[in-house]
């Protein structure tokens, strides 16, 4: 069996566009895939043509091989874009081989771990009242996490006003505790827009409301930054969607600046 042709579709519904990546083989079997990035999807677009070459003629069921491949023989490797695009391909392939092999795919993975999963709800609001009523209804549900980002707006003009944005976090975070009692966890979504005495100063404040972590509490560029971060803050701490490959996971993890890891798996 070998790979035949790669295309991929662009779709738009408001301000979320989709990336998907076909795969097809001379034996008929069509992979499909995902490689979507919200904010520049036209470069992922790029991406995928820049690889194309790489996957035509090729085995398909060479899944490793084929990453690695694409992965390496770029002189600039890395980032999102880079990740987004061999995310979809290897999304396609793995569709390939489990329609191939006629088996589920986490067959071929190892086999089934967990039987369920446990997600969070993801909550917005412009007020405390209207976020905190938003939360009530997902926990109603049955949710036990609830996820916000309550900072205001970025000023295009002032930039990120961290006091501003450190209030409304934790006017926000004490009106969801309200409204869902003790039994539901918070998580404490910050976008790395913080530098590390701003978040000091938010986790004191939210202490009381007992978060089950702040999320991405500084700009993911300078790890060791989080190194400040961890000594002063006792809260649990989460990060890791910006992160694109192992190396840069490597040092989080190794000075334990997290609780928690959050990779977008997509990228």
């Amino acid at each position: 069996m070998k790979i035949t042709d790669i295309t991929w579709f662009l779709t738009t519904e408001g301000n979320s566009p989709a990336l998907f990546v076909k795969i097809a083989t001379d034996a008929d079997i069509i992979g499909y895939g995902e490689a979507t990035i919200h904010f520049f999807p036209q470069a992922v677009e790029g991406m995928l043509r820049d690889l194309k070459p790489y996957l035509i003629g090729e085995d398909p069921e060479r899944i490793e091989y084929l990453w690695q491949a694409c992965f390496r023989r770029l002189f600039m490797r890395g980032g999102p874009v880079t990740g987004a695009a061999i995310s979809g391909i290897d999304m396609a392939l793995w569709d390939i081989k489990g329609k191939a092999h006629d088996t589920p795919v986490y067959q071929l993975l190892g086999g089934l771990a967990r039987k369920k999963v446990r997600l969070y709800g993801h909550v917005t609001g412009d007020t405390a009242e209207e976020i905190a009523e938003r939360a009530k209804e997902r926990a109603a549900r049955g949710i036990t996490a609830i996820r916000f980002r309550g900072f205001h707006v970025w000023d295009r003009e002032n930039g990120h006003d961290h006091q501003k944005a450190v209030d409304q976090q934790v006017e926000f975070t004490a009106a969801i505790r309200e409204a869902v009692g003790d039994e539901v966890d918070i998580l404490v979504e910050c976008h790395g827009r913080y530098d590390p005495e701003w978040v000091i100063q938010l986790a004191e404040r939210i202490a009381p409301y007992k978060p089950f972590f702040i999320e991405d509490p500084i700009r993911h560029e300078n790890p060791e930054a989080m190194s400040l971060v961890r000594e002063k803050v006792h809260l649990p701490l989460a990060a890791g969607e910006r992160y694109h490959n192992k190396w840069e996971f490597r040092e989080i993890i190794r000075n334990n600046y997290v609780n928690y890891i959050r990779p977008d798996v997509g990228h």
